[in-house]
């Protein structure tokens, strides 16, 4: 969620900074990525139900941390709609891993206690967008206090955000099953 709070921020700033793009092109453009996630969150969902949590975790924690790669390795004269790729192919790994997420948080909470999980769960959600947020535009701003141009502090906030993907990749990799998981 971190990530995804970062680049909720970054995207829109970095397509109007360095592609000086606005109105429904903006518009085009930040639609990509939630329409690819939505298409993909079903998929993601059964590949869960089926082989478990880890394999959708481990997808979208590596398709986030290497479209964060790519956005910090991209040429300053990238065409729109190779950007519009990126963005794509992040909403899949993102698609991916969703319900999988969901899946872990709540899988062994007891029925009676399924409403209190839910809303920690999403309260936590919402903290990771949260810091994710604030900690992009703080690292965005230090990196062009600090002489940076545009294109080096975003590249440089997109690979910090990296590093956090590969903290989840990481996490991702201790994920337990239960013993006896539930058939679909």
């Amino acid at each position: 969620m971190m990530t995804m709070g970062a680049t909720g921020l970054l995207i829109p700033l970095f397509l109007a900074d360095l592609y000086h793009i606005e109105g429904v092109a903006m518009g085009f453009m930040l639609m990509i990525n939630p329409a690819a996630m939505s298409l993909m969150v079903r998929y993601g969902g059964q590949i869960a139900d089926r082989w478990g949590s880890r394999w959708p975790l481990t997808i979208g924690f590596t398709a986030q941390t290497l479209i964060l790669v790519t956005l910090f390795l991209l040429p300053k004269d990238t065409p729109l709609w190779m950007v519009g790729l990126v963005l794509g192919t992040h909403g899949l790994g993102v698609g991916t891993m969703l319900a999988a997420l969901h899946r872990t948080a709540l899988l062994e909470v007891p029925e009676a206690q399924g409403n209190i999980a839910a809303g920690m769960y999403s309260f936590v959600r919402f903290v990771g967008v949260a810091i994710g947020t604030s900690v992009a535009g703080v690292l965005y701003t230090q990196f062009s206090a600090s002489g940076w141009s545009q294109v080096e502090s975003y590249r440089a906030t997109f690979l910090c955000f990296a590093l956090v993907g590969i903290t989840g990749l990481v996490l991702a990799q201790l994920v337990r099953e239960p013993a006896h998981p539930e058939s679909s």
